[in-house]
């Protein structure tokens, strides 16, 4: 083959590779990476506010114990327990992480195994939900069906389509019952936060009930001991109120990030607000640690 031959088959090909890239439609890998991450940080957020809620339930079971008896049963939290409440949120939470990590695996990752172990996580993730979601749970107990099927889905359309097809017929068919979930686990935030509330009247009583009557150091001690009580209580309704609203721009983002796929240059307007919330309630929890 001479050079102008040579010349001449490179510009064959420069000509074909651009004609192909022309028809194609780049997947916008960032906003997924942005969306997986935010939702990460949700979930990691969520977790730490949950265990100084836990934390907390332990003062007021403290609190309370110092005006009965003492017993086996007197540091036990009774009909106030939020522990199982918590692990049922933070296992919704975590099912919408995984979520997430699966779509930013197929819109980046060339690899079967890398996109069938998001999605086994997704599977686990979601089973391990179900199985603690309570028959009577009348607002949860779609939540494990309706991700049972959207792993179902996602990996129904990976098999049959292209990654972006794909990822246009998953993310299409998930967004109303993301929309849903994540309305359920706002709602759910709020219902912990009025549990606080009435901890925290719990508190209030017994606390008032072995207050030192004088006025004297012991008395400071004390009041200065519940000031920080509340203060905490009141950090924590924060980072539920920040909870709840960050979890409510997961579908906004979704479906954002969805149209980018055919529009690229879309803004990212709700995808910007998601990481604005995640980030503060990540900022809540350097506060309290």
């Amino acid at each position: 083959m001479n050079a102008t031959q040579s010349r001449r088959g490179v510009l064959v090909f420069f000509t074909l590779a651009a004609s192909v890239t022309a028809g194609c439609t780049a997947i916008p890998t960032s906003r997924f990476d942005l969306l997986a991450e935010s939702g990460e940080s949700t979930l990691k957020a969520a977790e730490n506010v949950f265990s100084r809620m836990e934390s907390i339930q332990l003062v007021e079971c403290v609190v309370r114990a110092r005006t009965k008896p003492l017993s086996e049963d007197v540091f036990k939290p009774g009909d106030l327990d939020l522990a199982p409440r918590l692990r049922l949120r933070q296992s919704t939470l975590e099912v919408l992480a995984r979520y997430l990590e699966l779509l930013k695996e197929l819109a980046e990752k060339d690899f079967q195994g890398d996109i069938d172990a998001a999605s086994d996580k997704l599977a686990a993730s979601a089973k391990s939900l179900t199985a603690q979601l309570a028959p009577s749970d009348d607002k949860l107990s779609k939540v494990g069906g309706i991700f049972a099927s959207l792993v179902e889905a996602v990996g129904a359309e990976i098999v049959r389509e292209k990654r972006i097809r794909a990822l246009e017929k998953a993310m299409s068919r998930a967004q109303r019952d993301l929309v849903e979930v994540c309305s359920l686990v706002s709602h759910d935030v709020r219902e912990l936060k009025a549990f606080m509330g009435l901890m925290k009247t719990r508190i209030y009583s017994n606390f008032d009930a072995v207050r030192p009557q004088e006025k004297d150091y012991a008395r400071l001690v004390a009041d200065r001991e519940l000031a920080q009580i509340l203060s905490e209580f009141k950090d924590l309704g924060d980072a539920l109120d920040g909870l709840g609203r960050a979890v409510l721009k997961i579908p906004d983002a979704h479906q954002e990030t969805l149209q980018a796929l055919e529009t690229p240059e879309r803004p990212r307007e709700a995808l910007k607000a998601l990481i604005s919330k995640a980030q503060q309630i990540g900022k809540f929890y350097q506060h309290v640690k």
